[in-house]
């Protein structure tokens, strides 16, 4: 596993994670094709996603190509303000011509429960890999809470322990009032790039543990993108890495 860190001007910091993201998308698709991408929720992934459904970025990826995943999903009905399939249609794909439309994978919510739901999204998933021949997502978006969850695997879940049954698990929020449905660390983790997209003053505690701190995974989950099999990228604003040591 290779991993490294920018550390970005806040005012810069959107474009230029949405100019990797859009390296990335090429790459894959010139590798092979195709490219299998595991999106973020969150505001600061809307903010990147609004710049990649616009010029001049919108015309240098071949939006037909990829397949979008969520890489976790509030299980909540689809037009609901919290959830992330929302969030995607409105500030990237409403804005892509019919011609430049992506497959879009998503949750189904309507279902009866959040394991159900996962179950279903599992078995997509599956069907995608085996389709496009592919055992591995090309490219996952990353964010960090501030208690250290990644996805929708929050501090203390079983999921860090590697026994999930399929690709994706139920995952009980924090309140222990809601669910979310969320791809497992293994997906996750297997996916050649991982880009973890962090901003804000309010995370700068969190990340200096997770980067600079021994620990844990269980206390804090972001920490186990030590075991990411492929090239995993920090992308930090200066808000957000301002503890972290530049030397």
């Amino acid at each position: 596993m290779a991993s490294s860190i920018e550390v970005i001007d806040t005012k810069s910091f959107p474009g230029v994670v949405a100019d990797e993201i859009v390296l990335s998308i090429q790459e894959a698709i010139d590798d092979h094709g195709t490219c299998l991408v595991s999106l973020a929720g969150g505001k600061t992934p809307a903010n990147v996603y609004r710049l990649l459904s616009r010029p001049p970025r919108v015309n240098d990826v071949e939006w037909s190509k990829v397949v979008l995943f969520l890489g976790d999903e509030r299980w909540v009905a689809a037009d609901d303000i919290q959830s992330n399939q929302r969030m995607v249609r409105e500030t990237l794909l409403s804005n892509l011509s019919e011609q430049q439309q992506p497959e879009f994978v998503t949750v189904n919510t309507s279902l009866a429960t959040p394991d159900e739901g996962a179950s279903d999204y599992s078995d997509k998933l599956k069907q995608v890999f085996t389709s496009y021949g592919r055992d591995k997502l090309d490219l996952v978006l990353l964010g960090v809470g501030e208690d250290g969850h990644f996805a929708s695997v929050f501090p203390g879940s079983p999921l860090l322990n590697g026994n999930a049954a399929g690709l994706a698990a139920s995952a009980q929020a924090p309140d222990k009032k809601s669910w979310r449905v969320t791809l497992t660390p293994e997906v996750l983790f297997s996916a050649s790039r991982i880009l973890f997209i962090v901003s804000g003053g309010n995370k700068a505690d969190v990340l200096k543990s997770v980067l600079e701190e021994d620990g844990n995974i269980s206390v804090l989950p972001a920490r186990a993108y030590r075991q990411a099999k492929g090239s995993v990228t920090w992308f930090v604003d200066s808000e957000a890495g301002i503890h972290l040591n530049r030397a």
